[in-house]
């Protein structure tokens, strides 16, 4: 079958959706390492605000952005809570 190339924005977009799950295991390892918890509600929704303001700066309705963002930032969190019970099983980063 014949595919037409990638949308260079979605491919961006893609890139740096991947970019934020990385730097996730990282910050994972942060909040291991002192032994804070996976959920963060006050800063998750300082995140969503912020997305959904810059979104609405750059003419984005929040129907959009809320429910990206949203999603990012529980892909991020199931992320963080697979690395944490691997290293609490004697895992390694």
């Amino acid at each position: 079958p014949v595919t037409a190339p990638p949308d260079p924005a979605a491919a961006r977009l893609g890139d740096l959706m991947a970019e934020r799950l990385e730097v996730s295991r990282f910050v994972a390892w942060y909040k291991f390492q002192n032994n804070l918890p996976v959920r963060d509600a006050k800063r998750e929704a300082e995140v969503v605000t912020a997305f959904v303001t810059e979104g609405a700066r750059r003419g984005l309705p929040e129907s959009q952005t809320r429910p990206f963002i949203t999603a990012q930032i529980r892909a991020s969190r199931l992320l963080q809570q697979e690395a944490m019970a691997k290293w609490n099983r004697g895992g390694t980063l």
